[in-house]
């Protein structure tokens, strides 16, 4: 009995450590070109170095970082919005950023959040 439990809970932390391995780094596998990214919420800064950078046509952008990752949608009046995953372990851009970004040069700056990308 005592062997199952723990050949049972060795199981359980492998994959939990696969997991978190997998979680570690959105640039993996994500489409797009490498850039020089950061990502800054309430201050915190959670993206900054190397980014994955994948544009639409109406200039609407997915960056891949380490550990996050932000969408940033465009609404075609010279604003936009952005959402990111907040945690690590997080799979998708649950979490609402704002809706009041402007484009100041490499950088979208909403109240929340700023995001930039640059060429490397």
């Amino acid at each position: 009995m005592k062997t199952r439990l723990f050949t049972g809970l060795g199981l359980v932390l492998a994959l939990t450590a696969v997991q978190a391995v997998q979680a570690q780094d959105w640039r993996v596998g994500a489409e797009g070109r490498e850039v020089n990214c950061s990502l800054q919420v309430k201050g915190k800064t959670y993206l900054k170095g190397t980014c994955k950078y994948n544009a639409d046509k109406d200039g609407s952008f997915r960056l891949c970082g380490n550990q996050y990752f932000v969408y940033l949608n465009t609404f075609g009046d010279g604003t936009a919005g952005a959402s990111w995953n907040a945690t690590p372990d997080s799979s998708h851009a649950q979490a609402l950023l704002g809706e009041d970004f402007k484009q100041q040069g490499g950088c979208w700056v909403g109240k929340q959040a700023k995001i930039c990308a640059w060429n490397k």
